[in-house]
């Protein structure tokens, strides 16, 4: 697996995230082109088209981003933002993300990461 980061330091701290066994596995690279054989991404920052033009033929794009990266190649896929519908006893939360249907709170899971962590803050 490839990580693409100009930062050796955010690159180890991921790495270290991971079981010592597979820490071998995940390899820095620092150019789009080092990926321009694998078809699977793993989309983490707004990627424009010129970057997305490095992917091969039938690549598909997951991607965790908001807001979505542009969906700028037909001979490839790309997949839905995840999401998360907040517990009704949540207060303080009356819209949902813009990307994402009305109805239930659905909302980014980074962002119900924060409404938590200030949940509990003030608790």
């Amino acid at each position: 697996m490839q990580m693409l980061t100009t930062s050796t330091e955010r690159f180890q701290k991921i790495q270290k995230e991971a079981p010592a066994e597979y820490q071998k596995y995940l390899v820095q690279v620092t150019k789009y082109q080092a990926a321009e054989n694998c078809k699977t991404w793993i989309v983490g920052k707004w990627i424009t088209p010129r970057e997305q033009s490095y992917a091969p033929k039938g690549t598909h794009f997951h991607q965790f981003v908001v807001p979505p990266i542009l969906a700028f190649r037909r001979d490839c896929t790309y997949g839905d933002l995840a999401a998360m519908r907040l517990p009704e006893d949540v207060l303080g939360v009356s819209s949902c993300e813009y990307t994402m249907e009305r109805g239930g709170s659905p909302c980014m899971p980074c962002r119900r990461g924060g409404a938590f962590t200030r949940r509990m803050d003030t608790s």
